[in-house]
């Protein structure tokens, strides 16, 4: 019984031990509906990575459009042809006279001769008033040919015209254009005006093989560039209401011309036979194509002769 006793516990330590090595192997190779730390394994399918119905990551390989681009270069500028004697066109201003009257100092004096009128009757006349039937202002000039009259004012002169009369000179209606007046005749410079002797007159008419007409009107003007003093060159002059009686005549050198196109360093000319009543004119040609300097209306009367300046006022 001993013997037996003993060998079935020898026996039965065996088992033990070679049951705990099995358990000690499955431990280490987990078994099926175990964790590894011995508890049951959670095989829920929420619990688990689901690599079936997640998204694939999509990678946008198109080129990306062209970043915003921004035009930062200056917007044109006008046209700068117009520079040196002409940069005043297209930026001139007239500003507002400080006062409504000017006291202008007028000078009176003879086309050829340049010497002083004296005696001369020099009226202020309202533009509308074509008769001058109730100037605004009358005085005489003196032996130095010069006077003073009071004149409405205006941003490029006088809100009026002047007309003078004197013995032997033709009636001559003066419509000055004047740069800045505060500054020049409302500030006290002179006031320039030439006259014709009905001789003188004649004499331009003969050069050029013209027949004045008595019931129609005559001009003599100058153009001014951009010093408003300085007389240019190049110009073309070009009348409103015309006809076939009525022409436009340059100087050339110091006589009239008929063949001359354009005036010449004088800058003057002659409008001879112009229909009478208000006469407009456009003056232009210089070195841009097509381009006016100026627009002018001014008054003709039958027999008397209309002076006037064109400086520019485009």
């Amino acid at each position: 019984m001993v013997a037996f006793v003993g060998s079935w516990c020898d026996a039965l330590m065996r088992v033990l031990v070679i049951a705990t090595l099995l358990v000690g192997a499955c431990r280490s190779e987990g078994l099926p509906g175990e964790s590894f730390d011995g508890g049951p394994a959670d095989l829920h399918p929420a619990s688990q990575p689901d690599f079936v119905s997640s998204p694939t990551p999509v990678f946008d390989l198109s080129v990306p459009p062209p970043p915003p681009t921004f035009d930062l270069a200056p917007p044109p500028r006008p046209d700068m042809t117009a520079v040196g004697p002409w940069s005043c066109l297209g930026n001139q201003t007239l500003p507002t006279p400080a006062s409504p009257l000017y006291k202008v100092v007028v000078v009176v004096t003879d086309f050829l001769s340049h010497s002083p009128i004296v005696g001369a009757t020099v009226r202020v006349c309202a533009l509308q008033d074509v008769a001058c039937t109730m100037p605004l202002f009358t005085a005489s000039t003196d032996g130095s040919g010069t006077t003073v009259v009071v004149a409405p004012s205006s941003p490029t002169g006088i809100a009026a015209y002047l007309d003078v009369t004197a013995m032997n000179v033709l009636e001559t209606l003066a419509f000055p254009v004047v740069h800045d007046p505060d500054h020049s005749i409302g500030s006290g410079a002179p006031l320039a005006i030439v006259t014709f002797k009905s001789s003188t007159l004649s004499l331009v008419a003969a050069i050029l093989g013209v027949t004045l007409d008595p019931a129609r009107g005559e001009i003599y003007f100058t153009v001014d560039d951009c010093s408003y003093t300085r007389p240019a060159a190049g110009m073309l002059v070009t009348e409103g209401p015309s006809d076939a009686e009525s022409h436009v005549y340059y100087m050339s050198g110091n006589l009239p011309t008929k063949t001359a196109t354009q005036t010449d360093a004088s800058g003057a000319g002659f409008i001879l036979n112009s229909l009478t009543g208000l006469e407009d004119v456009k003056v232009g040609g210089f070195p841009v194509p097509g381009a006016t300097t100026g627009v002018y209306s001014f008054l003709v009367r039958p027999g008397a002769l209309t002076i006037t300046n064109f400086s520019p006022n485009q």
